[in-house]
């Protein structure tokens, strides 16, 4: 049977049975070896008191802080209570006790960190013990308490020369979450409080080091730890315009992935988004594989380092950024920016560039890797899977995307649409590819029958990259299970005649004929069958990959004119 973990008491317990018992030895002469007190939740604890001493018009016990199993940095210090006669009521801090120098806290500037709840406990408990008219100082104080407060949140909030007294309930719950994410928010409202709307949220030391190198201002960088969703929240409600979440690769993967507690015990997913988002930046089905299989996730930064992918890094940032905005519910301007264990930025989206820069850091931009100019771009034949990873890498990194409205419509993108009269978009492609990467979209391969000697001829001056794709040509004769080395080709899209077709039938060989709506394989049959050819044996292919794709792998030539329904811009072979 697993063990329970043993309960504490809070600094501010131990505080108020302090007083109490000092306040009881002080004004009725009575020494306690244990002192009850209240709770503000009314529940009565019992604590003993470990050291108590009078003197002429004072008294002080010692109450020994249990945080019984919890991980408390004040655990085993004495918190000291001195009580002496007053005119009224009333609290202050001494040695080993901070003071608050930042707005934002619970406390305003220049009183001891005695948080209200303590402050509720103390006085009532002394309250209590107080003979009729009488009032009293309360002196707190914690021997060792400035060197334990080095290794808490309070230099982070600007809590000075020793440790707070906490503890709303105070009872010391072990591994309490609750009291650390509220020290997270903590941070947040000094920052805020300083007039800071747009904030730097880091996971640990090293992160915030990291920030602090390129320039942030400290008291814009607050810890989210693993909690990165409960301070977006926070942030959200107390009136914070931006976050920039900062973090390793490994910690914001989880973040693009959906996931806002970043704990391993949580979840964990890192490369199986990594994995995702590489594919759509263009990974092949290998590199894919790699990174799943990887150990770690700085051996798959090493694969896409290979393959020349290392801009999937931005669309990590990006996506990190786009998740964490929606699960503010649109209330804050997020950007992220993840990096490697070296502190080398691996990604930074777009607005954490802008956020950056409002609060005087330049950060490298997300902007395409590829270099200015026109690329064209085959596409395949139509499914968007036999798009080669090369091509999604140019499209996803082109500011401007140009193709038939057909294209764009199956690959699911925006742009201007290819269409005549060209003098208009050849001005817009000689206007941004000056500054920009503009992909042009044709359908399968921009070697065969496209736009590309047009291009070359009009825009002679400007630099043209061709970015190869499979051809229906090569789908077809896969289809087949044939190979084409010796066929002849022949575009009768838009160009072409029946005598040119003709011509290459008779002589002899494999003849491929692209067709168009207005000479399509029907038509090819008829002129076929009246030039006596019916008989050639024929494979004809359209919409090849997509749902609706046609085939007929063998027949004659005089049967294209029977052939029913669309097969415009199909491949007929003819095999003469």
């Amino acid at each position: 049977m697993k063990k329970s973990r043993r309960h504490g008491y809070t600094t501010g317990a131990c505080a108020a049975a302090a007083a109490k018992a000092a306040a009881l030895l002080l004004f009725h002469g009575v020494s306690v070896r244990e002192v009850k007190i209240k709770t503000p939740q009314g529940k009565e604890l019992v604590l003993p008191v470990a050291s108590a001493e009078k003197g002429e018009g004072w008294a002080c016990c010692g109450v020994v802080k249990d945080a019984g199993d919890d991980p408390d940095v004040t655990h085993g210090l004495t918190v000291y209570a001195t009580v002496a006669p007053a005119s009224e009521l009333r609290l202050e801090g001494g040695p080993g006790v901070g003071v608050v120098t930042r707005p934002g806290l619970p406390v305003p500037p220049g009183e001891p960190a005695i948080n209200p709840g303590p402050r509720q406990m103390i006085l009532e408990a002394v309250r209590e013990v107080l003979p009729p008219g009488q009032g009293a100082v309360i002196t707190i104080s914690v021997p060792g308490g400035e060197e334990v407060a080095a290794r808490t949140f309070n230099p982070r909030l600007g809590i000075v020369g020793g440790i707070s007294i906490l503890g709303t309930t105070g009872i010391v719950v072990p591994f309490s979450e609750e009291a650390y994410r509220e020290s997270l928010k903590a941070a947040v409202n000094v920052a805020v409080a300083e007039g800071w709307r747009i904030l730097v949220l880091v996971p640990g030391r090293s992160a915030e080091k990291l920030a602090l190198s390129y320039g942030f201002p400290a008291e814009a960088v607050v810890p989210m730890a693993n909690y990165v969703g409960f301070l977006l929240q926070h942030c959200a409600e107390v009136g914070v315009e931006g976050v920039i979440l900062w973090g390793q690769a490994g910690k914001l993967l989880k973040v693009a992935g959906g996931v806002f507690n970043t704990h391993s015990r949580v979840a964990d997913a890192r490369l199986e988004v990594l994995a995702a988002l590489a594919a759509a930046e263009g990974a092949s089905p290998f590199l894919v594989g790699r990174i799943l299989e990887a150990a770690t996730v700085e051996e798959a930064a090493e694969w896409l380092a290979k393959e020349n992918l290392e801009r999937t890094w931005h669309r990590v940032a990006a996506r990190a950024a786009l998740k964490a905005w929606e699960y503010a519910g649109g209330k804050l301007r997020v950007g992220a920016v993840l990096f490697d264990r070296e502190g080398k930025i691996l990604g930074c989206s777009e607005e954490a560039c802008t956020l950056a820069s409002q609060l005087g850091v330049n950060l490298p931009s997300s902007s395409p890797s590829i270099p200015p100019g026109i690329y064209l771009v085959g596409v395949g034949p139509g499914d968007p899977a036999y798009l080669t990873p090369a091509a999604w890498r140019v499209i996803r990194g082109s500011r401007l995307v140009v193709g038939a409205p057909k294209v764009l419509k199956r690959l699911g993108l925006t742009g201007e649409p290819l269409l005549p009269p060209f003098a208009p978009l050849f001005a817009l492609l000689e206007r941004e590819s000056s500054t920009s990467p503009v992909a042009v979209l044709v359908s399968g391969d921009p070697g065969l029958f496209s736009i590309l000697q047009t291009l070359r001829r009009e825009l002679s001056q400007l630099p043209l990259r061709v970015v190869p794709g499979i051809s229906a040509v090569s789908t077809l004769f896969a289809r087949l299970g044939r190979g084409y080395e010796e066929a002849r080709f022949l575009s009768l899209h838009g160009r072409g005649t029946e005598e040119e077709l003709l011509a290459e039938v008779k002589k002899g060989g494999t003849v491929v004929v692209f067709t168009g709506p207005a000479f399509p394989p029907q038509r090819i049959g008829e002129v076929l069958a009246a030039a006596g050819y019916g008989g050639l044996p024929v494979a004809v292919g359209a919409d090849l990959t997509l749902a609706e794709e046609k085939l007929l792998e063998q027949g004659e030539a005089g049967q294209l004119a029977k052939l029913e329904g669309d097969w415009s811009n199909a491949v007929v072979v003819i095999f003469a």
